[in-house]
């Protein structure tokens, strides 16, 4: 005979199963252990195994290192990364920092990745983890300015020499010029890959502003130097070249020289210079030679002149003027230079 209960005797039962968390595991054993939901967020019912999100996120960017940290959270033996391109869904697991034991990481991500980044940090310990933190919004659409350092050395009155240091992940570099600092830049070359240029064909006392932008090899600007200014030297007087004759001069640093000689239409001349001329075997100064007629450029820049002199054919008799600087780093010591024909 089955026995019946009154609902007298059955209430404190349904009260018990109501309000009481431990009652109410007797008829639903499982449900304090909740899934996780699209965010990762898990949620338990134990005060006692309860992880805190965490808190006060920060996030930088440094030469394509990104830089995470937060405060430490209670109880958590390690932490998991997760970004997102939306502050409120798709989150996945940073890269593959799963488990950061300390309240701060950093991972290389490149230098063209530019765009916005959500980030959120989840604390955990064995079988525990805690709701994932409020989004940290990070922002770094635009270049990094101040990424590099860039020198400007006049070298003479026409010429300005240009050096740099090797930015991480750049393929390519590009050297802009304006006459003013907060003006607009032109380009004067793009697709560098050495850490130098030299500008050439300038006024003599003027001031010139430059910059150098830094690029991937997927064309995406990484980096941009702050302008930098050189005055280009006074013009100095010309020194008269005779024929067949080697003439030796000294630079010293940040100088330049000039020679001229007369030049017959039709004939080809060649320019010829040495920077060992004291005989010890080794160059005493790192020069190049640039000639031009009546401000039509011959040559320019030209490093290497004794073995193989630089020929010249005028259409036009004239003056040809020629400028000595010095190159790279060892521009200061003794040369010589001639022509013939």
């Amino acid at each position: 005979m089955k026995k019946k209960y009154g609902f007298a005797v059955l209430f404190p039962f349904i009260l018990c199963a109501l309000l009481l968390p431990g009652c109410k595991e007797l008829f639903h054993p499982n449900s304090g252990n909740e899934d996780n939901d699209n965010n990762g967020n898990t949620g338990q019912n134990d005060s006692s195994t309860r992880l805190n999100a965490p808190t006060g996120l920060n996030a930088s960017i440094n030469a394509g290192y990104l830089t995470i940290s937060w405060n430490a959270v209670s109880g958590a033996e390690w932490y998991e990364g997760f970004v997102s391109d939306n502050p409120y869904s798709n989150y996945e697991p940073f890269l593959d920092q799963q488990q950061v034991y300390g309240t701060s990481f950093s991972v290389y991500i490149g230098m063209d990745m530019y765009y916005d980044t959500y980030i959120k940090i989840r604390a955990c310990k064995n079988g525990v983890q805690s709701p994932l933190s409020e989004y940290y919004h990070l922002s770094y659409t635009s270049p990094p300015l101040g990424a590099f350092m860039v020198n400007a050395m006049a070298l003479s009155s026409e010429s300005v020499s240009l050096t740099w240091n090797y930015i991480d992940g750049a393929d390519y570099y590009t050297v802009l010029r304006s006459q003013s600092r907060s003006g607009s830049y032109s380009t004067l070359h793009s697709d560098l890959t050495d850490l130098f240029f030299m500008d050439d064909g300038l006024n003599p006392g003027a001031t010139y502003y430059y910059k150098v932008e830094a690029y991937s090899s997927r064309h995406a600007k990484i980096a941009e130097s702050e302008p930098v200014q050189a005055t280009t030297q006074q013009a100095s007087p010309e020194i008269p070249l005779p024929y067949e004759q080697w003439i030796s001069n000294t630079l010293t640093e940040g100088t330049a020289h000039y020679y001229t000689f007369y030049a017959i239409a039709g004939t080809t001349y060649y320019i010829s210079w040495d920077d060992n001329y004291d005989g010890s075997g080794k160059y005493n100064c790192d020069i190049r030679v640039s000639a031009s007629i009546d401000g039509a450029v011959l040559f320019s820049g030209a490093d290497s002149g004794y073995t193989d002199p630089i020929p010249v054919t005028v259409a036009n008799s004239g003056n040809i003027s020629i400028t000595v600087e010095g190159y790279g780093y060892d521009w200061a010591g003794t040369y010589a230079i001639k022509y013939s024909y």
